[in-house]
């Protein structure tokens, strides 16, 4: 498509690779009670064990994700876009990981578990094929009753690999975002706001223009499978599948999962303070702050006429931070590093740097029985 670029060529410095995900339409819709225990000390798990979760991890005065602005932030991605001061090196050999579909039937051919964890992206390799095969698409929407559109979601898709296809959708900040309770910026949410409801709707083409698969990720629901208490489930949860097979899924996750699970952030009121710019907390250095869908797909699913296209017309968030439900449409990529581009202070996950102490388990994870449906 005319409004795809490579990332290859706009993203990848030498020796140094950034991380993107996947993207299509947001349908976020929570009204949660916020109230939850959140943990002591959150740390981070060793690169590469941690399931893939979505949830918010906020931070409690005193354990270091107090409400005040770090000193001396380290902006994680400013105006001048230098890459190689914020990718995290990606093995490169991991473009040939194939994940295997959490959904494959049973040799029995009962009906799969969909209320299975994801993977991170290190782990099922989807983070260094976004990296060196990903090719952009921006959607457009007016925010405000002003009717000037802006970027809302960029889409990196991988369709260059013969054995799996990789999508991420990243949402702008303007729009929605990765913080919540006393430290959410530019607006008003809870944790459980996080948890209850949020899901992205993703139609996909095959190249004969013919809908193949229609799916909704999970953000983040309640899971005994995972320490922490909350996990991205992908098809499960607050997902599901509406054409398609969901073998054809063979891996699925989000930043607020990593923020959880990958580097162990176990914080349930709010989230690490920042500010406008999203810089990095000192404190929390790995904390994703854009709200990011990924997942792994089949090739088998598009047939013989291969991929054709992510399928967007709207996205909806409840709450958000303009209009809950806004009209989209396919646009050229805004001019980046600019004040036009609000994906300009994006980091994707990278692999740990262990820049954080292990999970402490001291502090168990609040009554996921409690968790309003």
């Amino acid at each position: 498509m005319a409004m795809r670029r490579s990332v290859l060529s706009a993203f990848l410095p030498p020796l140094l690779v950034g991380l993107v995900w996947f993207g299509c339409s947001l349908l976020n819709d929570s009204d949660g009670d916020g109230s939850t225990n959140p943990t002591t000390n959150p740390t981070a798990n060793p690169a590469g064990t941690g399931t893939d979760d979505n949830t918010g991890g906020g931070t409690e005065t005193g354990t270091g994700g107090d409400t005040t602005t770090p000193t001396n932030p380290q902006n994680v991605m400013d105006v001048s876009n230098d890459q190689s001061a914020i990718m995290g090196s990606v093995d490169t050999s991991t473009t040939s990981v194939v994940p295997t579909s959490p959904y494959a039937n049973d040799s029995g051919g009962g009906s799969p578990n969909l209320d299975v964890p994801g993977l991170d992206p290190v782990t099922d390799g989807s983070a260094a094929r976004l990296a060196l095969y990903g090719e952009t698409q921006y959607f457009y929407g007016a925010l405000t009753d002003n009717g000037k559109e802006v970027p809302l979601v960029k889409i990196i898709a991988n369709t260059t690999t013969p054995d799996v296809y990789d999508v991420a959708v990243v949402f702008s900040p303007e729009f929605t975002d990765n913080t919540y309770g006393t430290t959410a910026e530019g607006w008003k949410r809870k944790f459980m706001q996080v948890v209850t409801s949020d899901h992205v709707e993703l139609e996909f083409l095959n190249g004969s223009g013919e809908t193949v698969l229609k799916i909704r990720l999970d953000l983040l629901s309640a899971s005994t499978d995972v320490p922490s208490g909350y996990a991205c489930l992908g098809l499960g949860g607050d997902g599901g599948i509406d054409i398609g097979e969901p073998e054809w899924v063979l891996s699925y996750g989000s930043s607020m999962d990593d923020n959880i699970n990958y580097y162990g952030y176990w914080l349930f009121e709010n989230s690490p303070a920042t500010d406008s710019i999203y810089s990095v907390n000192p404190q929390y250095p790995n904390w994703q702050y854009y709200t990011t869908y990924r997942v792994s797909l089949d090739p088998d699913a598009f047939g013989s006429s291969g991929y054709g296209q992510v399928n967007m017309t709207y996205v909806h968030a409840s709450p958000s931070k303009g209009k809950e439900t806004v009209t989209v449409s396919e646009g050229p990529p805004p001019d980046e590093g600019t004040p036009e581009d609000p994906f300009r202070y994006f980091t994707p996950t990278a692999p740990d740097t262990g820049s954080t102490a292990p999970p402490d388990t001291s502090t168990s994870p609040p009554d996921t029985s409690e968790i309003p449906g």
